[in-house]
């Protein structure tokens, strides 16, 4: 039933005209989950109760979004890209709908982070490296829905499937207030590291490559001026988006090095007891 629900809202937004429009929905709907997101916390979690001031609550209300674009965009990704078959031997993209859902989801994702960040962003964790992340995609995924055929719509799209390590870099950051001497910590650190490491460094030139070796998409590009405009554009913005993943990969295993190096200390329970 809910996955049901989020089909028709997904279709609902592709087919939505002007753009902008489901690009507003789309946003406010994101926003719209803070106040959920500051409820269950509250009676969720202790740390969020009791141990962050007014400006770390905002991150993490923002991390509680930001994970659940991640799971959301990554599951409507990966089924509009991997179960296709037509547009990959030339036909018809029969998910493009699923695709282009997808796509307008993140782009109100985009509109509503980038307000925030803005707002908090002498308190938001690397504001200006998001900002940055955000205005590329945003360029990245617009240019894409303005095309509108599978082989750009399926290039953007696929960059979303990095997003698979978005919901362990945020439970870690999550973890640090209270657990960050617990043996916890340290798991979600090293499969933190290892999943950014095959979901993005490893991951992006394999899947450029993947579609590239598909003949049914570059069969499908309109024309010889289209085709180069879509290379050339793709590989200066892949190559920004590579260095800026490769840039937080370096700070990851930076901090994974110095947290496995430090010596064990038990947790504030332990020292109760």
């Amino acid at each position: 039933m809910a996955l049901g629900r989020v089909g028709d809202a997904l279709r609902y937004l592709s087919e939505l005209r002007p753009s902008y429009q489901a690009y507003g929905i789309a946003a406010v709907g994101w926003a719209s989950l803070l106040v959920p997101f500051h409820f269950g916390s509250l009676l969720a979690s202790s740390t969020y109760g009791k141990h962050l001031n007014s400006a770390q609550r905002v991150e993490w209300l923002s991390r509680c979004v930001s994970t659940a674009h991640a799971v959301v965009v990554f599951a409507a990704m990966f089924l509009a890209i991997f179960p296709e078959t037509s547009a990959y031997a030339g036909g018809e993209y029969e998910r493009l709908w699923l695709c282009r859902g997808g796509l307008v989801l993140a782009m109100g994702y985009f509109l509503y982070d980038v307000i925030l960040v803005l707002l908090h962003i002498r308190s938001i964790t690397a504001g200006p490296s998001t900002l940055f992340h955000h205005l590329v995609c945003t360029i990245v995924t617009s240019t894409a829905l303005n095309m509108g055929y599978a082989m750009p719509m399926i290039w953007a799209g696929g960059s979303f499937l990095t997003e698979i390590s978005t919901p362990l870099v945020n439970w870690r950051w999550f973890l640090y207030f209270k657990h960050k001497h617990e043996p916890v910590y340290k798991v979600c650190g090293i499969l933190m590291t290892i999943v950014f490491f095959l979901g993005r460094i490893v991951f992006m030139p394999v899947f450029l490559s993947y579609i590239y070796a598909q003949k049914g998409l570059v069969d499908g590009i309109p024309s010889q001026a289209e085709a180069f405009f879509l290379g050339s554009f793709a590989s200066v913005f892949y190559v920004v988006l590579y260095a800026l993943n490769v840039y937080w990969f370096a700070l990851i295993v930076k901090g994974i090095i110095k947290l496995l190096r430090a010596p064990g200390k038990k947790s504030t329970e332990e020292k109760a007891k």
